[in-house]
């Protein structure tokens, strides 16, 4: 199985993906601050309904 495989499985499994978008917008509300944090929502979103 090759890394692609592994991405898109990874990607079609519902529970990982969003934990791992749930960390990702943390550490990024983390590092950009409160004044930001709309925008980091908004990237979030946009990622997940990409991937949905």
């Amino acid at each position: 199985m090759g890394i692609m495989d592994k991405a898109k499985e990874f990607a079609n499994d519902d529970d990982k993906r969003n934990e791992a978008l749930d960390k990702a917008e943390q550490f990024a509300k983390d590092k950009a601050g409160e004044e930001h944090h709309d925008k980091v929502d908004k990237a979030r979103d946009a990622i997940d309904d990409k991937l949905s």
